[in-house]
């Protein structure tokens, strides 16, 4: 697709008919009425093809946006301070998210009490009395929580600021002072409330796990001076609440570092484009989570990407040339990419297309993993567009244009300091890349890494860089 109609579609691209929008103050009216139908949507797939395991927690995330719009927000400890944020649910081991929600701001001119809480209880709707822990941050978790989670058969573990109401006051006080590794427990029924120091002094509630000590099973760091006096290397020991709570506090982490790789996020001032885009990211991640979670051998993400884009494309896979008849009609005295000297490489590159698209599976996998471009699918099939030798095109001072041949030459540093510089006056009709008659046009066009392929041509035929 040429760039100016993907430009152009991008441009008139709607979720949602503007035509049919509430007006702000009618009773149906919602803010994220442009991208309701596809959050929903969204929403759906993700709670219905996937049940979570028995931890999950509830964090925040946030959509980076640094544009207009009434509900933007401002976290100084996430990686992308300013943006919209989103309350999620997600399972501690994997990451996975099953239910999500927007945060759009306070509802008029009301103050908005147990705000914290309110998500939660959203959030867990349809996880209540079915076995479920849930771990939180000092932003959603009280005693009143922990409380009515229990008698709705869920258990709670979270963290909670010491001011808190309902914590127990005795613990709760500024003037108490811990030393490291200390650890003092209270409890009322079936809830304990934990404080402990290790780098900072914090509190925890906690409605399953006790503050028995348990082996984490990391080493501690000695200092020089422990070091000096012979002191051996020893496992840290935490309360079990407190490793518990580590464990499964993460997930939203590493789902937002996923996110910041290969994100094709596109300059906009639409708010809603750029939520359409981010969410669209997230079922990408998503996706990619389970798979991982239910193969043997788990896909970078890099390699999930591409597989997916050219599954979805259908590109390379479905039709390309018969390997039992590599020579294609000549036209013109043209060389072809099917020729005898790269034919044992033709089928190699075939292999390993097939096999990074989903069709085959290579037979041993290489040493090391290669990111391939989308490009290099285009340039090892010979398909839709036979790729030909063609003289360069003429410029204003040579109708005979030379230029560097992509195989031969080699260049080293950011000044191009050329270690070996080789010019041709022929070029691929196809890629549109300048190339050499032997064997240059036939190793380029049938080797994955041709430039590896150039060094050991010459090391075999005794011509040195």
């Amino acid at each position: 697709m040429p760039r100016d109609r993907f430009l152009a579609l991008f441009t008139f691209w709607h979720l949602n008919d503007n035509e049919e929008a509430p007006l702000p103050g009618s009773p149906d009216y919602d803010k994220l009425y442009k991208i309701q139908p596809f959050f929903s949507h969204l929403q759906e797939r993700f709670s219905s093809v996937y049940y979570p395991e028995e931890n999950m927690a509830v964090d925040e995330s946030v959509m980076p946006w640094r544009g207009r719009v009434a509900w933007r927000q401002f976290i100084a400890n996430k990686p992308c301070r300013y943006g919209m944020k989103l309350y999620c649910l997600y399972e501690s081991s994997s990451g996975y998210i099953v239910k999500m929600k927007m945060y759009t701001g306070k509802d008029g001119n009301k103050r908005e009490v147990d705000h914290g809480t309110n998500v939660v209880k959203a959030l867990t709707e349809d996880y209540r009395n079915k076995g479920h822990t849930i771990f939180t941050d000092s932003f959603f978790t009280s005693s009143d929580l922990v409380t009515y989670m229990q008698e709705n058969g869920t258990s709670y573990v979270g963290t909670v600021p010491k001011h808190r109401r309902g914590n127990p006051t005795d613990i709760s006080s500024k003037d108490m002072k811990l030393a490291k590794g200390k650890t003092v427990v209270r409890q009322k029924n079936n809830v304990i409330a934990v404080r402990y120091n290790d780098r900072k002094d914090f509190m925890l509630l906690s409605s399953k796990f006790t503050a028995e000590p348990v082996d984490t099973g990391k080493t501690v760091r000695l200092t020089r001076e422990q070091r000096q006096r012979g002191e051996k290397a020893r496992n840290a020991v935490k309360p079990m609440l407190v490793h518990e709570y580590n464990k499964s506090m993460n997930g939203v982490d590493h789902f937002d570092q996923h996110l910041s790789y290969y994100s094709f996020n596109r300059k906009t001032v639409k708010w809603w484009k750029r939520a359409a885009t981010h969410l669209l990211h997230m079922a990408l991640v998503q996706a990619m989570i389970l798979f991982n979670k239910y193969e043997d051998k788990p896909k970078p993400q890099a390699d999930f990407v591409l597989d997916l884009v050219m599954q979805l494309t259908n590109c390379g896979v479905a039709e390309r040339q018969d390997p039992a008849d590599p020579h294609a009609e000549r036209q013109d005295g043209e060389i072809l990419a099917g020729d005898d000297e790269g034919q044992g490489n033709d089928e190699a590159a075939a292999g390993e297309v097939e096999a990074a698209a989903g069709g085959v599976e290579a037979e041993e996998p290489p040493k090391k993993r290669m990111r391939v471009k989308p490009m290099d699918f285009e340039r090892l099939s010979h398909a839709d567009n036979p790729h030909r030798l063609v003289p360069n095109p003429p410029t204003a001072k040579r109708m005979r244009a030379v230029r560097n041949c992509e195989c031969c030459t080699i260049a080293s540093g950011k000044r191009l300091t050329y270690l070996r510089r080789v010019q041709t006056s022929y070029m691929c009709n196809a890629c549109k890349v300048p190339l050499c008659p032997d064997p240059c046009f036939s190793i380029y066009h049938s080797t994955k890494d041709y430039k590896r392929e150039m060094r050991r041509y010459y090391s075999i035929n005794g011509e040195g860089e």
